[in-house]
């Protein structure tokens, strides 16, 4: 794709490049609302799809597969690893 193109793409609004990256930031957005919700609390695996997805960030994490930046965003909300 040739730069000119890929500069009009860029400024289409709600264009997204990298999907993956989008989705985890909004499932990041949501855990940090809910947390403002309840706080000192994460939700469990049980209670959906959030819930399944905090689970998934714990076992990256210990395993030692998640980049240091989502850490560092998920640390800054204050996310509960143990649980």
């Amino acid at each position: 794709m040739g730069s000119c193109r890929v500069r009009r793409l860029g400024a289409v609004d709600g264009l997204v490049w990298n999907v993956l990256a989008a989705r985890w930031q909004g499932n990041l957005e949501q855990l940090r609302d809910y947390m403002a919700q309840h706080p000192g609390t994460v939700p469990a695996q049980k209670d959906g799809a959030l819930g399944r997805w905090v689970k998934t960030q714990r076992r990256q994490r210990a395993k030692g597969k998640m980049d240091k930046s989502r850490v560092d965003r998920l640390d800054a909300i204050g996310f509960i690893w143990e649980g």
